[in-house]
């Protein structure tokens, strides 16, 4: 058993050995190919500088050709200047004194002199023209050596880059030196045992994934499988499929007129919708509906004698032309030579629904602490793992150790020993600059006051969007100034639209808006305010006996909610108060806005209250 014991233990270390040697030799053969790899990037490198080298002489050359051609232009002389002086003088003779006068010139006409001037300007500029052209042409052949150049270095790198996969593909086992592990854990190569220096190993993530793969027993070496060599194939070649299968589409021809058809059915289109808003405008502004005019058209009976079944409805006595539905059949047996009966339809005006039908509904769940912490560590730990892969891509450089003073000789090691005080100092400084670089971004981040009051007042009109909500309050009495003062301020801030109807007996609250605005101004009138709390200042004390001497002492005051639900749309245009001397007075206002029942509901209810009571 213990040989047996031996001999396992045995082949556990040849095996671990052979493992060693494999990735030595694949460590090596991944350095050998980032260095060749380093060494293109770096001859690509010097390729792209020596082009924009000559790529700046050829500038500098034709800038060079431009100037010399706009100051030649320059110099030539004015022919006008040179007609009014007459001719140049002849030279003179070589040998001559510079004493010696040259012959008095002789005269000829003007339109010779210009001509001739004329003739030796054409010339010069026909000698620059063609230096010019020559400049270009010159231009023209480096920029074909330039990409002549780049199309030759393209391939040689790709040729270069097709040598390398060959090379790892068809890489022998047998090519590279074989390596041994020695009994003092020494790595060697076989023969001439000369010693393997390893580097320290990059650092990498993979670490969880290697911690799986060990085994507390025996380690078993696994052979890498061979990868199957995939064929090229052409993505644009389709396969299984003929020239002879292939048929051409057919050519759809439209009818003449086809076109001006859809047109007109467009344009129709738009006219009715344009009527339809128009009549819903209309209808809106003078508040009668055709179901209005449907009902007001029924006759009415003066007693109870008169009810009785009628021979025909009033709806079908203006389409069938008969005293009773006995003639039906009779009266309908050439329907299309009735009058009232035409080949158009009528459609109804259709609306929107009040709330937003792409909107899902979501039942709100209500977790533990427990699984909202699940559910932050597994958030956070997808982010870290996607920065990871970022990292590993080379997408994003890796971040720089953070160094603080618990973690200082963990981190740097032997240069925190060689200068400590220094060292200590350095980290100090960049913990500071970690801290106001987070004060500042904070700082970034926040809104300005003015941000801040647009974001709540957009939040607000947002809710508004798909629904309107109603609220509709009772109270017994609100002569106090300043609670008077707080419903008004806050139904304006919370962009509420309303009135508050303030009466002797009671006062009636109504307010319009979303249902963010309307759950606060809720808590204000039934939690916040305290409706019998008396009056802090003495002067607010001798105002209300002053106002309540002719008056009768009254009960207990308080705010109750009398309505609220969904509305269509807004009644009101903006909230104010409103004293009311007479109850007709306050109904008749609210009737102004079409919402006088809301007073008639709680006038009812405060009316049974006080029975009761």
């Amino acid at each position: 058993a213990s040989s047996g014991h031996h001999h396992s233990h045995k082949r556990a270390h040849e095996d671990s050995h052979d493992d060693r040697h494999k990735r030595s030799r694949d460590d090596e053969r991944d350095r050998d190919r980032d260095r060749d790899r380093d060494r293109e990037r770096d001859h690509h490198d010097r390729d792209r500088e020596r082009d924009r080298d000559h790529d700046r002489d050829r500038e500098w050359s034709a800038d060079r050709a431009r100037r010399e051609a706009e100051e030649r232009r320059n110099s030539l002389p004015d022919p006008r200047d040179l007609a009014k002086s007459g001719p140049p003088p002849p030279p003179s003779a070589p040998g001559s004194r510079s004493s010696v006068r040259a012959p008095a010139p002789v005269p000829v006409s003007s339109n010779l002199n210009i001509a001739a001037l004329q003739a030796s300007v054409q010339a010069r500029l026909d000698a620059i023209k063609q230096k010019n052209a020559a400049a270009a042409a010159a231009a023209a052949s480096a920029q074909r050596e330039k990409e002549k150049r780049e199309m030759e270095r393209s391939q040689s790198y790709q040729a270069r880059r097709e040598r390398e996969r060959d090379r790892d593909r068809d890489d022998p086992k047998g090519a590279r030196p074989e390596f041994i592990l020695t009994e003092e854990g020494r790595i060697v190569m076989k023969g001439s045992g000369e010693e393997l220096k390893l580097s320290a190993p990059p650092a990498e993530f993979k670490v969880n994934l290697k911690s799986k793969e060990k085994k507390a027993d025996v380690i078993k070496l696994v052979q890498p499988k061979k990868k199957e060599e995939k064929k090229a194939e052409n993505p644009y070649i389709v396969h299984g499929r003929s020239e002879a299968d292939r048929s051409a589409k057919p050519l759809v021809f439209r009818e003449a007129g086809h076109f001006q058809d859809l047109g007109e059915r467009q344009r129709a289109k738009l006219r009715l919708e344009a009527l339809q808003q128009e009549i819903a405008a209309v209808s809106k502004r003078t508040g009668i509906s055709s179901a209005t005019k449907l009902a007001l058209a029924v006759p009415r009976l003066e007693s109870d004698s008169d009810v009785r079944v009628p021979d025909i409805e009033w709806w079908d006595k203006e389409i069938i032309p008969a005293d009773s539905y006995d003639a039906v059949k009779e009266a309908l047996a050439n329907v299309e030579a009735l009058p009232t009966v035409t080949h158009l339809v009528q459609h109804p005006i259709t609306f929107e629904p009040p709330v937003d039908p792409n909107r899902s509904v979501v039942l709100p769940i209500m977790l533990t602490t427990k699984e909202r912490k699940k559910l932050r560590r597994q958030r956070r730990q997808a982010e870290q793992k996607e920065k990871q892969e970022k990292i590993r891509l080379g997408l994003i450089d890796p971040p720089a150790p953070k160094v603080k003073i618990q973690n200082l000789m963990r981190v740097l090691g032997m240069e925190a020993v060689q200068d400590p005080t220094k060292v200590e100092a350095v980290v100090k400084a960049q913990m500071a600059m970690r801290q106001d670089k987070h004060e500042s971004d904070n700082l970034a981040r926040k809104l300005t006051k003015a941000q801040r009051i647009q974001k709540r007042i957009s939040k607000i009109k947002k809710d508004t969007k798909f629904e309107v909500l109603a609220c509709v309050f009772r109270i017994n009495d609100l002569s106090e100034r300043i609670k008077r003062i707080k419903v008004d301020i806050n139904a304006r801030q919370l962009m509420l639209t309303g009135v508050g109807l303030v009466h002797r007996d009671i006062t009636v609250v109504v307010v319009e808006g979303g249902p963010r605005g309307l759950k606060a101004y809720k808590q204000l009138m039934l939690r916040r305010i305290k409706w019998n709390a008396e009056a802090d200042s003495d002067d607010e004390k001798e105002e209300e006996g002053e106002a309540g001497a002719d008056e009768k002492p009254k009960g207990e005051n308080q705010c109750v909610l009398v309505w609220e639900g969904a509305i269509p749309a807004r009644a009101f245009e903006k909230f104010e108060m409103k004293n009311c001397a007479t109850e007709v007075a306050a109904r008749d206002y609210l009737q102004q806005h079409n919402v006088g029942h809301y007073w008639d509901l709680a006038l009812s209810q405060h009316i049974i209250e006080n029975s009761e009571d």
